[in-house]
């Protein structure tokens, strides 16, 4: 055994940083590949690596408020960034991001796309101006897979709009030059909305990102949480039945607020010199669970 045997092998340099710089490390979130987003990631790069063909298939993804469906597609963004191209004048820029906009219209999405691409418009452009923009730039830059987040959003359009948003994006996929795969992903109910689209729901592979139980791969996440935290001290986070409990109680079974509990622990762990996170510290760190910061207002007049 070695001094910090509960450490990843990148997180002991750490230790030698400063109290300020360590700080800095333990509120920095940090990608851990848990189980139940392999198989998800994995099918992202299935559609990333197929060749084109009609009707390409797509994947949707559901998950509670904060608990992990954003941060994989940021992370599988980043794994596949844009290439440079030298002999072209775009990069290729095979994997695209979005966040279904907070009150959606087909134009509003095509907006979205094209400053996402920092591709320029006129602000009197029509619909069919900006479908064309959409559809030119990418191809020029070859994006190969779409990610929607926020899917949800979508249901605060009109019938109209929300028809017009979906039939667009299926043309994605129809159009012989693009053959675009999509990767929707919204909270619990996501799925819904793209049953208004009865062409474009049976192409998706449909999963799941549960709020977490305690158990085995809970248990193992709070291990990983630990292992990435500069502490000099082990605290066990996933062997101690008290604090996993206590955690996963107060972070209501979203990854998001488990982290954030175990980050603001390991802060007040290094700044009062303890090293390690015990239920005592747990107890002092100022969090409120995800129920508790929902507001009921009474608005006069109302029963």
């Amino acid at each position: 055994m070695t001094a910090y045997d509960h450490l990843h092998p990148t997180t002991v340099p750490l230790l030698n940083l400063s109290k300020a710089e360590r700080t800095t490390r333990a509120r920095t979130k940090v990608w851990i590949p848990y189980a139940s987003v392999r198989e998800p990631y994995v099918a992202m790069r299935l559609l990333l690596e197929a060749p084109k063909q009609q009707r390409p298939e797509n994947v949707l993804i559901e998950a509670p408020t904060n608990n992990g469906k954003s941060t994989l597609l940021e992370r599988f963004e980043a794994d596949h960034p844009p290439l440079p191209r030298p002999e072209h004048e775009t990069a290729l820029i095979p994997v695209l991001k979005i966040d279904m906009p907070e009150h959606p219209t087909l134009s509003i999405v095509y907006q979205t796309i094209l400053d996402r691409l920092s591709c320029p418009y006129a602000p009197s452009a029509s619909r069919r101006e900006l479908r064309r923009a959409v559809v030119t730039i990418l191809e020029k830059v070859g994006t190969r897979v779409l990610l929607v987040d926020e899917l949800h959003n979508l249901a605060q359009a009109g019938p109209n709009e929300r028809d017009g948003v979906l039939a667009f994006f299926r043309a994605l996929g129809n159009e012989p030059t693009l053959r675009i795969s999509l990767v929707f992903a919204g909270t619990p109910g996501a799925r819904q909305t793209t049953q208004h689209d009865a062409q474009l729901l049976n192409r998706f592979e449909v999963f799941q990102l549960r709020p977490w139980r305690d158990g085995d791969a809970y248990r193992e996440l709070l291990a990983s949480f630990e292992a990435l935290m500069p502490l000099r001290e082990p605290s066990y986070l996933g062997d101690d039945d008290a604090i996993a409990r206590d955690i996963l109680r107060r972070g209501e079974g979203a990854i998001g607020e488990f982290f954030k509990i175990v980050s603001r622990a390991a802060v007040l762990a290094i700044e009062t010199g303890e090293e390690r996170i015990t239920l005592k510290t747990l107890e002092r760190i100022r969090y409120q669970p995800p129920s508790q910061r929902k507001v009921s207002v009474d608005l006069p007049g109302l029963p």
